[in-house]
């Protein structure tokens, strides 16, 4: 076979026939299955002892895989607390995307976050700020991130002020005050 094996530890005969009727039942023959279930057993078993979540593991598992093959934008990227947050007790934000899900609802999600309501302005250190804090991605996916905000919200640069964006109603502020300006330093001048 190639693989090291070892002889297992006598266990008690009928627990050891009933896991052998279970792999019967589930494979509908126990030749070919048995080890393989002992070793699936075992490996769960060790794996949920510290308090592992299989069912978080499962859910994360599937999310890359459909993350990697629904989205090819699919960026990974890691949450800054994520070691920590593995033991913590605190209830997690179900609407935040997890860091390995497709960047279409990463965005929607900080535009609900950052850019709640339907006009404003935002400068773009602000927005990085919160992009860090939420999923820590590096420079160049933050910035990635900053272009696809601007893009959702078809926000545009104010004219006056440099990284700042106005974006919904928020624009046509501006213009109205731009051209106020405008119109009060041609009566000056006349």
């Amino acid at each position: 076979m190639g693989k090291d094996t070892i002889q297992p530890t006598p266990i008690d005969a009928d627990e050891y026939e009933q896991f052998r009727l279970f792999v019967a039942d589930v494979h509908g023959r126990v030749r070919g299955h048995l080890a393989t279930e002992l070793e699936n057993a075992l490996r769960e078993y060790r794996e949920s002892y510290y308090g592992g979540d299989r069912l978080k593991r499962i859910e994360d598992d599937i999310a890359t895989i459909k993350a990697n093959i629904a989205d090819a934008e699919a960026d990974g990227g890691a949450t800054p607390q994520a070691a920590s947050e593995a033991n913590s007790t605190r209830p997690r934000d179900l609407r935040k995307p997890a860091a390995n899900q497709p960047r279409g609802a990463k965005v929607d999600y900080l535009i609900d976050e950052f850019a709640s309501g339907d006009s404003g302005t935002f400068h773009t250190n602000a927005l990085r700020s919160v992009i860090d804090e939420e999923y820590g991605f590096g420079d160049d996916t933050a910035s990635e991130y900053i272009d696809l905000i601007i893009e959702r919200l078809d926000a545009v640069e104010d004219p006056e002020i440099d990284s700042v964006y106005l974006f919904g109603d928020a624009i046509d502020e501006r213009m109205v005050e731009l051209e106020q300006d405008a119109k009060d330093e041609l009566d000056d001048l006349s």
